[in-house]
């Protein structure tokens, strides 16, 4: 099952079409779906695929020479001398004849011989004039890809035709993937594992939504049971003050102090970690809108499997090692509807990003995001789920609510009012998105509104339909 990559495989498609000397760099995170999006865009074309091992210099040259011959009809026992004349090989053998050559993990290839990105270098600079080579470097981790790969300092730095991030898909893409219908349903589930698409699938079929999570998370030996400390330990050398950090996130400490006290671990040590948390995808430090330098940024799980594990399943670890897996579902639900908030927020934001795309809105915007303040009047510290602005005359104010009642209209006037007041915008559009609905007495008032739009979830997901 193949679904959600649209985008990436049309920006491959064209590169292919060029039949001309391509360089393409490919890169994401782990298990974002690298591997299988190069496997669906190279099917039934001539390939030689490469997959770098972890292991050294002899074991990754033999394997390289193995699926060179092996692709082009040769004797795989003949192997090469050295990464130098593999490559050399293929570029002989794409002078006539359009040819992809994906060296998939290609760090585990690189780091194996220092001089080898230098010879890579070479060898595009003698050959590809005469080429019709399309090479794929994919790889993670992404410090890596961007510091020897894409940075000028790189020595294939200029080589590149073409450059492509990988990230986890959206909601609306998610659905695709899930084996059902209900929309609720759906939004659980990819707020419990985010956009990566493996996690989607072990999440799909036709079973009730208990049975998913109770075969996926809460019993031995399930896929997610165990999942974020394993990953962990694959990414990082000291799990331990990185599982800490995490669990005092989830826990609600969001500035740098509040987790080095929670953690009681040394500043500097949790901001290292907090870094490398970033750089994995895992974590987020967010400013409130156009405030990119405030010191009143957080730090928050932005990972959704990352945080449904430390915040729902973390604190229900008991029941799961005691066979409780059958009355966990129960304990959980309650908490669900806070944990969706910021999900459902997510979701918005992702929705309202596709009309601007379709041209389906009243205002253009660069950026999206949350925004919090003081605000004078109240003295009290208050918050607008999404803002976005076109500039200084026009923006959209946000409010999402992930609840089983209906929205009211003391939703809307609220978000009139602090967006009349804290903002200076001539024109400001009001959109109120809501889980369940909204009241008869909503509805009227938003008629008062000459810019008021009111959003249900099943209107959202009607409208990507």
């Amino acid at each position: 099952m193949f679904e959600g990559r649209k985008k990436e495989l049309e920006a491959l498609e064209r590169r292919f079409r060029s039949n001309a000397f391509e360089c393409f760099v490919l890169y994401g995170h782990r298990r974002v779906g690298k591997t299988t999006l190069i496997k669906e865009f190279v099917k039934n074309r001539p390939c030689i695929y490469v997959a770098g091992l972890v292991g050294g210099y002899a074991a990754n040259l033999q394997n390289l020479s193995r699926s060179i011959r092996y692709a082009l009809g040769e004797n795989p026992a003949d192997a090469f001398s050295s990464y130098q004349e593999a490559f050399e090989h293929v570029f002989l053998n794409s002078q006539d004849r359009r040819l992809i050559m994906v060296v998939d993990d290609y760090p585990n290839v690189a780091k194996t011989d220092i001089s080898f990105p230098s010879t890579l270098q070479l060898l595009i600079d003698r050959h590809q004039e005469n080429s019709k080579l399309m090479l794929i470097l994919c790889g993670s981790p992404i410090d890596y890809m961007f510091d020897e790969v894409l940075a000028y300092r790189s020595p294939l730095y200029g080589r590149r035709t073409g450059q492509l991030r990988i990230g986890p898909i959206d909601f609306f893409d998610s659905r695709a993937l899930l084996g059902t219908e209900d929309p609720v349903e759906q939004a659980l589930i990819y707020g419990a594992v985010g956009g990566m698409p493996l996690y989607l699938q072990k999440l799909s079929g036709p079973e009730p939504l208990k049975d998913k999570f109770e075969s996926t998370w809460f019993s031995h030996g399930s896929f997610f049971l165990d999942a974020p400390i394993n990953f962990l330990k694959q990414e990082v050398r000291s799990p331990a003050l990185y599982f800490d950090v995490l669990k005092a996130l989830a826990e609600g400490a969001s500035k740098l102090n509040d987790i080095s006290q929670k953690t009681k671990k040394e500043t500097n040590s949790v901001l290292n970690a907090l870094d490398l948390l970033i750089s994995l995808g895992i974590v987020e430090n967010k400013h409130p809108y156009n405030e990119s330098f405030s010191s009143r940024g957080i730090y928050r799980i932005s990972d959704n499997m990352y945080r449904f594990w430390f915040e729902i399943l973390n604190p229900n670890a008991a029941l799961i090692h005691n066979e409780g897996g059958d009355i966990i579902w129960d304990c959980i639900q309650p908490l669900l509807p806070n944990y969706m908030g910021s999900v459902f927020e997510d979701i918005c934001k992702q929705y309202l990003i596709r009309q601007l795309v379709q041209e389906k809105l009243p205002v253009f915007f660069g950026s999206i995001g949350r925004w919090w303040g003081n605000d004078p009047l109240n003295k009290t510290e208050v918050e607008i789920d999404l803002v976005a602005e076109q500039d200084r005359d026009n923006a959209i104010f946000a409010e999402c609510k992930w609840t089983n009642e209906k929205v009211d209209a003391k939703v809307l006037e609220k978000l009139d009012d602090l967006s009349r007041r804290l903002f200076q915008y001539q024109n400001r559009h009001l959109y109120i998105f809501s889980k369940s609905g909204f009241t008869d007495g909503c509805v009227e008032r938003a008629k008062s509104f000459p810019s008021a739009h009111l959003v249900s979830f099943e209107e959202m997901t009607r409208a990507d339909a």
